[in-house]
């Protein structure tokens, strides 16, 4: 999870399948299954949803320095069953956690159209609004600013989904990954 000391939690993860395994003891979802809340490289095709976050054998570097810690993780996008796509499907990912900001970059996959999902913590009642280059919503303690070096899928600021686990709505946000690598820098001001 993606903490702020003033703007509170602003990337979560989730679990990636919700299912009823104890339904009496369970909240059902209310508008059908919940859609993860845990960033991550998705690619749909054939009626199946491939995912970064299903690889249990992906690769993770870091490296510390002087500005900041930077990850880079590598691997292959798979099912929950841990089966990839016919064609290969490797996905790029890098984090670089600076002081003032985080940036998040991801890279192509493959001539496939794979997109960047990034579901920011922001309930309804914390307006989201378009910036140039990206979008501000609006914390308690602050301000956070997402913006973004390629066109964003279109998400409407009003809308929010929601996850029983973790328990928190969020403000989807995706780009389609094609050609250059996407970046996307968060903020507070």
């Amino acid at each position: 999870m993606l903490w702020h000391s003033a703007l509170g939690p602003l990337l979560p993860a989730s679990v990636t399948e919700y299912g009823l395994m104890e339904p009496s003891n369970m909240q059902p979802p209310r508008e059908g299954p919940p859609v993860p809340l845990t960033p991550r490289v998705e690619l749909e095709t054939g009626g199946v949803t491939y995912r970064s976050i299903n690889d249990l054998n992906a690769q993770v570097r870091h490296q510390s320095g002087p500005v900041g810690i930077h990850f880079e993780i590598r691997g292959e996008l798979r099912d929950r069953r841990q089966t990839t796509p016919a064609e290969p499907a490797p996905f790029h990912l890098e984090y670089e956690l600076a002081t003032d900001r985080i940036v998040i970059r991801a890279w192509p996959v493959a001539a496939r159209r794979a997109r960047l999902v990034l579901p920011f913590i922001c309930s309804r009642d914390e307006p989201a609004r378009r910036i140039e280059g990206g979008m501000e919503i609006e914390k308690p303690g602050g301000r956070l600013h997402v913006t973004w070096n390629a066109p964003e899928t279109g998400a409407d600021p009003s809308i929010r989904i929601f996850h029983p686990v973790p328990g928190f709505q969020a403000l989807p946000l995706a780009w389609e990954l094609s050609g250059d690598p996407v970046a996307v820098s968060i903020r507070p001001v």
